[in-house]
């Protein structure tokens, strides 16, 4: 996750109360920091947590050597923040239209959510959206990044108890500080989700599969297979909801908004009835029947999933470019390097491509895929 607050205030603006609780938050964060190395060797910290740590090194630097990119200070430090999210992100929504509110920033641009350190916080500026009869969305995150402007540290909202989840993150969040598109918060997801899935299974291939059948990488297909359907799945359900909209346009309030409840418990009975989804993995179908269930109700929920979710056959067409392949026969040495600086080389040109009349108002996805194919 990738936030604006830091860049903003490096900028001066004007969202006082947002920056200020986002300057005092990071400003906790630096003031905890420890070294990594000491606290691996301190016998006051858990061995669960030194162990965690002391992966960090050798995730770093295969990080940095499959992206090719040059070492830097992050996660070189440490911070225990003794709570369960570093940030609450809040996403904001038009109540029957598929649209996400976006909050504009100096240098950084705008972004389809607002972070915040503290849960309460992240609440009350809910309980703000809703006044204005928004749709609204909060959930927890354990990482983010600063998109190249500070110093990030790992978190220890960020260790948990698979070393493959930390390698993802890592992927993750580095690709942030590398590739970024002012204004397209979404897009900028959508890539690092993609280097971070393909970065984790890149570790898996090279360093967890000695001999075949490997039953990590079949767990990591499993788990894939599931992310891709649960995107198609959220893409059709958004299709199906635009109509339902349009339709009802001219209905009372109180029958639009019976409707579009009712549409939204139907796509959560479907998503976990295993008669109309099939689920591959365990994780994902006790993620879908819990939480998801919990917490899927409007569209600020579907279009917070769909930020990260969507489009990801693109970035699948895009690893191909790059010389990438989910068949484990083929060499697809620097397939991910290659990505990114695919991705680095569109980004350079994003601003002259829109400078064509017919392409200015067209997303960054559909440029991508133009660029791709040329």
């Amino acid at each position: 996750m990738a936030l604006p607050f830091l860049a903003s205030f490096l900028s001066g603006c004007s969202h006082v109360a947002y920056l200020y609780q986002a300057g005092m938050g990071q400003w906790a964060i630096y003031n905890h920091e420890r070294a990594v190395a000491e606290v691996v060797s301190d016998p006051h910290v858990s061995s669960v947590t030194r162990q965690r740590l002391a992966w960090i090194p050798e995730i770093r630097a295969f990080v940095e050597r499959e992206l090719g990119v040059k070492s830097t200070s992050n996660y070189t430090t440490y911070v225990d923040l003794k709570r369960p999210f570093v940030v609450w992100s809040l996403t904001s929504a038009e109540p029957y239209e598929l649209k996400l509110k976006e909050w504009s920033f100096p240098i950084v641009g705008s972004f389809p959510y607002l972070g915040f350190f503290k849960e309460n916080t992240a609440r009350d500026w809910e309980a703000r959206e809703r006044l204005l009869g928004r749709d609204t969305h909060v959930r927890g995150v354990t990482a983010y990044s600063t998109i190249g402007y500070l110093r990030d540290p790992l978190l220890s909202t960020m260790l948990t108890s698979k070393k493959t989840d930390l390698v993802n993150l890592l992927f993750h969040e580095t690709t942030h500080s590398q590739v970024y598109i002012k204004g397209e918060g979404a897009f900028n997801e959508q890539i690092a989700s993609f280097i971070g899935d393909y970065g984790e299974r890149l570790w898996i291939r090279k360093k967890m599969c000695a001999s075949s059948p490997c039953p990590e990488l079949e767990n990591w297909n499993d788990e894939h297979a599931d992310r891709r359907l649960f995107g198609a799945r959220l893409r059709a359900f958004a299709d199906r909801l635009k109509k339902l909209y349009a339709d009802t346009a001219s209905e009372p309030e109180e029958g639009r908004r019976e409707r579009k409840a009712a549409a939204f418990a139907a796509f959560r009975e479907e998503m976990a009835d295993p008669r109309r989804t099939e689920w591959k993995s365990s994780g994902w179908k006790k993620w879908i029947a819990g939480k998801f269930a919990a917490e899927f109700m409007n569209n600020a929920a579907l279009l917070a999933h769909l930020t990260y979710e969507d489009h990801q056959d693109l970035f699948e067409k895009l690893y191909r470019k790059a010389g990438g392949s989910l068949d484990d026969s083929v060499n697809t040495e620097g397939s991910l390097a290659g990505s990114l600086l695919i991705l680095k080389r569109f980004s350079g040109k994003l601003d002259h491509l829109r400078s064509r009349v017919e392409e200015r108002s067209l997303s960054p996805q559909i440029l991508l895929d133009r660029f791709l194919t040329e």
